[in-house]
């Protein structure tokens, strides 16, 4: 492996990662579950909730990676996703 092993999270970080993403999980399944059954797969009320899931997660894992790893810059690559994610989500929302 070329360059020094990437630190993971771990105690406090890894639970707090852990428990965060539990927990937009169970926020977000019935939220979803109830736009398609009143709205359907194809609205656009689905495509923004895409939107705003991608940004709340990716969001939530930059402000992880950026409190808990100390001196690696991991949070850059979540903020690129977001921007990706979006951008995507964007594009799709204008078709």
């Amino acid at each position: 492996m070329l360059g020094h092993d990437r630190e993971g999270l771990w105690g406090t970080g890894k639970k707090i990662e852990i428990w965060g993403k539990v927990l937009l999980l169970l926020a977000a399944l019935p939220i979803a579950f109830s736009i398609i059954y009143h709205e359907g797969r194809e609205s656009q009320t689905i495509k923004w909730f895409w939107f705003f899931l991608i940004t709340a997660v990716f969001g939530f894992q930059a402000v992880i990676e950026w409190k808990f790893l100390k001196g690696y810059k991991n949070y850059i690559v979540s903020l690129i996703m977001i921007l990706i994610g979006t951008a995507f989500i964007g594009i799709w929302l204008s078709v």
